[in-house]
């Protein structure tokens, strides 16, 4: 993370080399902004100044750092090691528990004024390892009195997220491996070729067990000069310096606007503006109000946008929405694809691979950013600027009718509130959006997005289990599953799920004649 790019200030590119680089699942952070660690001892005053946030506002950087100082401290003297040996995994906001919140927002929401004797105190959630380790543990901070308030060892087969640390290691024994470098060699590659390592998790099968973890190794081109961080879908060589290597017969496929001649130049500028202002408000950091509508946004290491008390009309409609879980399965039997598998939130977690949003690339017209806070492993913070955007869509028509005897006719448009984040995660980008509409509805919105995953297939052959896409090349098959986290809490806590369904009725010589009941 210490090399972080800012992409709106990379230089453009200038041409693609042979360099390669192998898939990885976690996409770098830009234009952070680092915590000071040394900043986080926690003081007198913090403990005041910390619990007086709302339960349910994302943790401050200082929060995070003080949590990971406390736990780091504790687990040295619990495990006999260096507090610099502590790797923390994840750190996150460990919500209250559910019955304490509801009477906490009956008052806020009741004639009642909130006040100091009622108050939840925040606490972290902080998920470590010791480095060389994959025994994991959690424990619990309370904020406002800076102590740990639980510890507990995981069972063994639990695994964290990967990290930049295991990613180092990773390097060190792909790059010091005889085998590697053997199977390099027999590609017949030029001896200038560069080489970069980045691993994939993927999901165990009956040959892997929990003490194995292992990582699926491709070969992909990207350039060494110009676009940092770019990598190409498919082998890129130069001229003709694949003749007589594995690498024979690939094409050039780039997809930078920067390497491919212009195109599309028949459009005109397209300006959304909104000239009195935005419609929406947010106060105390988290709190939406649009259209009757509010919520509280709040941006979580594992499942990013999370969204709290989703009341409408002050009516009480959701006590949490998120996205919880996503997974890829790649569906290629041959071993190594056979365990291609990636649960993108437990592998890298959604709000550690956030893209800094940017006007008129990731949207259009007058748009709020919240900006994200996350760990890192050292036990540090970074601050991901504009990680979550909220911002108004015309909706097109909500309603229409013209009377076909005067042919009057009455319409009027729709507005949509949209909360978003983009993550990356390897060759994937996800779009995802909660929408927010005046009729009182929500629609989650995801959009994949980015290059697909390839790998290289013999000359004039294709296969069943992927579609060829470049010559040598083959993406795939694949499925992405999502799995969104609903908490109703519809005029109450007391909600069921029921299912509808319209069934026509038999033919029958009294009520339904002819059928069409």
């Amino acid at each position: 993370m210490d090399d972080a790019v800012d992409f709106a200030t990379s230089s453009p590119a200038q041409r693609v080399t042979g360099v390669w680089h192998v898939i990885i699942v976690y996409s770098r952070l830009t234009g952070l902004t680092a915590f000071d660690p040394a900043d986080a001892a926690p003081k007198p005053e913090s403990g005041r100044r910390l619990h007086r946030l709302h339960p349910f506002s994302s943790l401050t950087a200082h929060e995070i750092v003080t949590a990971a100082t406390i736990v780091r401290q504790n687990a040295g003297l619990r495990h006999l090691v260096d507090a610099d040996s502590v790797v923390t995994k994840a750190i996150t906001l460990l919500e209250p528990p559910k019955h304490l919140m509801v009477q906490y927002l009956d008052i806020e929401h009741g004639d009642t004024l909130q006040d100091e004797r009622f108050t939840i105190p925040r606490r972290a959630e902080v998920q470590y390892c010791l480095k060389g380790t994959t025994q994991m543990y959690t424990s619990v901070v309370c904020l406002a009195l800076a102590q740990e308030s639980s510890q507990v060892t995981e069972p063994k087969h639990y695994q964290g997220i990967m990290d930049p640390i295991e990613h180092a290691v990773f390097f060190d024994v792909v790059g010091s491996s005889p085998e590697w470098a053997a199977a390099v060699s027999s590609l017949g590659l030029p001896a200038d070729v560069e080489l970069s390592y980045e691993p994939w998790p993927y999901g165990a099968d009956k040959d892997t067990g929990p003490e194995t973890q292992m990582a699926l190794v491709r070969i992909d081109p990207m350039p060494t000069e110009g676009i940092a961080n770019e990598r190409i879908s498919s082998p890129s060589p130069g001229p003709n310096w694949t003749t007589g290597t594995a690498l024979d017969g690939c094409q050039p496929n780039d997809y930078h606007p920067d390497l491919l001649p212009p195109s599309r130049q028949d459009l005109r500028p397209l300006h959304l503006v909104q000239p009195e202002g935005v419609s929406f408000t947010v106060t105390d950091g988290s709190l939406v109000e649009w259209q009757k509508w509010q919520f509280r946004v709040r941006c979580d290491f594992r499942e990013g946008i999370v969204l709290h008390d989703v009341r409408y009309d002050d009516r009480s409609l959701f006590y949490r929405l998120s996205l919880s879980e996503m997974t890829v399965l790649y569906a290629d039997p041959r071993s190594p694809y056979h365990v291609k598998q990636g649960f993108d939130l437990g592998d890298a977690g959604a709000g550690a691979v956030v893209n800094p949003l940017r006007l008129g690339c990731d949207f259009l017209g007058s748009i709020y950013y919240f900006d994200g806070v996350v760990n890192t492993m050292e036990g540090g913070a970074i601050t991901i600027p504009n990680a979550i955007c909220l911002h108004e869509e015309d909706g097109g028509v909500l309603w229409k009718h013209t009377n076909d005897k005067t042919e009057a006719a009455v319409s009027a448009r729709s507005r949509v509130l949209v909360i978003q984040t983009t993550m990356t995660l390897g060759n994937y980008d996800y779009i995802l959006a909660w929408r927010f509409d005046q009729a009182a509805g929500i629609t989650y919105e995801v959009s994949a997005t980015g290059i697909v995953s390839t790998n290289l297939i013999d000359p004039g052959t294709s296969s069943r289990w992927g579609t060829v896409v470049s010559p040598r090349v083959i993406a795939q098959n694949h499925q992405n599953m999502f799995c969104v986290r609903l908490d109703p809490a519809i005029d109450g806590h007391q909600n069921s799920v029921q299912v509808e369904k319209s069934v026509p009725l038999p033919l029958d010589d009294e009520v339904n004649t002819y059928g069409n009941a």
